[in-house]
């Protein structure tokens, strides 16, 4: 689904305004770089360092990418996605929190609604319009961000190194409801081979309320229609209630039968 949703109408010279914001992308890439190696300590190393080059070829292709959006409907683009994921996985390993990170997402949020303001009044578009792009900005941005988080959370995770830890983190991951793509599941392949485990083509859920201890219930393979078995013996154990979804794929709907 594309972060700039279509709920005020396009413009007819659309088209024109985001082939001018494309030509201004590497002046554009130029002055967020300087910008964040400027403000934010941590970043602030050698100017066309390593770093320095991996925020401008993050930046370029971010702002390529929203431009897509706003062009309309646009699929996520992997390559993107595992980019600001794998700026996350770093952040961790180089002992960073969060915060540089997002101190330098906002200072490039500034400087591209600098840009996109400027060639949208120049094109006169309506103050709804600006408004409209404005908000999908700011969504674009926090896309990137959960991007980042998601990186950041698996290094997290890795270096935590006990394998029960792991292995929770992924079950946790398999249940995210988020759309399915290429990015997702090199990240669910990367945190399963973490884990030890064969990422699985579909995933049962089962949900329990109960009194008491909860009933030692074991994790293995399972044949179809063993998750309900399992909350049928888990109900005759200990007083409660249980239900069991249908087989899904690790990003499907998520729809548990109550009993």
């Amino acid at each position: 689904m594309s972060h700039a949703q279509a709920e005020v109408s396009q413009p007819s010279d659309l088209n024109a305004l985001i082939l001018d914001a494309r030509t201004a992308i590497p002046a554009l890439v130029a002055e967020i770089v300087a910008d964040i190696r400027a403000s934010v300590s941590a970043y602030a190393g050698p100017e066309g360092g390593e770093r320095q080059r991996v925020i401008a070829l993050a930046v370029t292709k971010a702002a390529h990418q929203f431009l897509d959006t706003l062009a309309g409907p646009t699929p996520p683009d992997p390559q993107v996605a595992k980019l600001f994921q794998d700026m996350g996985f770093g952040e961790l390993q180089e002992g960073h929190t969060l915060d540089p990170m997002r101190r330098a997402l906002r200072i490039a949020t500034r400087h591209s609604w600098r840009v996109l303001h400027r060639y949208a009044s120049h094109h006169e578009f309506s103050a709804a319009f600006l408004g409209h792009v404005g908000d999908a900005l700011l969504a674009y941005i926090d896309h990137l961000d959960r991007e980042v988080e998601r990186g950041h959370r698996l290094a997290t995770v890795r270096g935590r190194g006990h394998p029960e830890r792991v292995r929770e983190h992924l079950i946790d991951a398999l249940l995210l409801d988020v759309p399915n793509c290429e990015a997702r599941l090199t990240e669910l392949k990367a945190e399963a081979k973490s884990a030890g485990w064969t990422l699985p083509a579909e995933i049962v859920v089962l949900r329990v309320s109960h009194h008491g201890a909860f009933p030692e219930m074991g994790v293995r393979r399972q044949r179809p229609g063993q998750a309900d078995d399992q909350a049928r013996a888990a109900d005759q154990r200990q007083p409660g209630r249980g239900g069991a979804g249908p087989p899904r794929q690790p990003s499907g709907p998520r729809t548990p039968r109550s009993r």
